[in-house]
């Protein structure tokens, strides 16, 4: 990302749930959008209130002294209120476009916790004992005319949200030659009745053949979620579900756990990744259908955030998908139907007591 913005001539957009100072090789965020405002690069940033509620006021003070337009998504304040307020409504979508060109898009969030990862230091102890561990996330590099998709959700957020003038020129410039790959852009949003990418990824559990593996950060399937995982399973599809061992809510994870025994009992394969906080959000169905993105396999997701997500068609990028997720395997603990059985009664204590919350997470 900070290279990607270091390269900026133009433009640059940046839409983040959590977006806060960061550094990077020694160089702090705000002090790169800072130049790159000084050497005439037009910045605007879309940042969630609830994700972003304690990012530090002189970060945005200095961003906004030196001319970066920011934008508050939803303030929490009903005073505040714009089109489409709802104090459960939230811009979960993490993306940085620059100069209409190149895009980054995926879970990764312009947050401190992920230092320990980006720059070797250990990530600080403020948000507590989740942040001692390095956070494990995956994002997608766009070129081509994919990027065009991104940038017209940005400016439709930008615009619903009453965010100022933009100075368009060079937006949505020439693609040029369009890679080996098909991509299709994926904005989500409480609005829709069925957002776009819970169709599809639904329709492609339904229809998949051969294997179905899934990095989830939060799993809390829906129903139907929860049946196309079961269906494929019984189908004699692989299906393997790649899960936090630990993360930042005690609650999610329990809940998580709740619905193993369902799932285990029809052939489908748990593991749960060990060392790391995985916040990945992955998908890969046979061999040529994907998905990176944002949402999580989640009520919420579906819901209540607004998300964006990218469905590429083409064996390569499985391929390099399938090779993070066998990485990744072979860093995790499988879950036996046996031994989840006999687990420890304060552990099936948990899973009881959160999950009648399981909607509210």
């Amino acid at each position: 990302m900070f290279a990607a913005i270091r390269r900026a001539r133009r433009c640059v957009q940046l839409e983040f749930y959590v977006f806060e100072e960061v550094h990077c090789a020694g160089e702090k965020l705000s002090e790169l959008l800072v130049n790159r405002r000084a050497a005439g690069v037009q910045i605007a940033v879309i940042f969630d209130a609830v994700g972003s509620a304690h990012t530090a006021p002189t970060f945005l003070e200095t961003l906004r002294h030196a001319g970066v337009q920011l934008l508050r998504f939803n303030p929490l304040n009903p005073l505040d209120a714009r089109r489409g307020w709802s104090p459960n409504r939230r811009d979960h979508r993490k993306i940085l476009i620059v100069d209409g060109t190149v895009a980054i898009v995926g879970g990764v969030n312009l947050s401190s916790s992920y230092e320990s990862a980006a720059s070797g230091r250990a990530a600080g102890p403020k948000r507590g004992r989740a942040t001692m561990c390095r956070w494990r996330d995956t994002d997608l590099l766009l070129t081509g005319p994919a990027v065009a998709q991104l940038q017209q959700l940005f400016l439709e957020h930008w615009v619903e949200q009453e965010g100022g003038p933009l100075q368009q020129v060079g937006f949505f410039p020439l693609s040029g030659k369009s890679g080996p790959e098909r991509v299709g852009i994926l904005g989500s949003a409480p609005a829709c009745d069925r957002p776009s990418y819970y169709n599809a990824l639904l329709a492609s559990l339904r229809s998949a053949s051969s294997r179905v593996w899934i990095t989830a950060g939060y799993f809390l399937p829906t129903a139907e979620q929860n049946a196309a995982l079961i269906g494929a399973a019984r189908r004699r599809v692989d299906v393997r579900l790649l899960l936090p061992s630990h993360n930042d809510s005690t609650a999610a994870l329990a809940v998580q756990r709740s619905g193993y025994a369902e799932l285990l009992k029809a052939g489908v394969q748990i593991y749960e990744r060990e060392g790391v906080i995985l916040h990945a959000k992955t998908v890969i169905v046979d061999d040529s259908w994907s998905a990176v993105g944002s949402s999580n396999f989640d009520r919420r997701s579906v819901r209540f955030n607004d998300e964006v997500d990218v469905v590429v068609v083409g064996a390569r990028t499985s391929k390099a998908l399938a090779r993070l997720f066998l990485a990744d395997m072979r860093e995790a603990r499988r879950i036996e139907a046996a031994a989840w059985r006999a687990r420890p009664w304060l552990q099936r204590a948990r899973e009881w007591f959160w999950k009648p919350w399981e909607k509210l997470l």
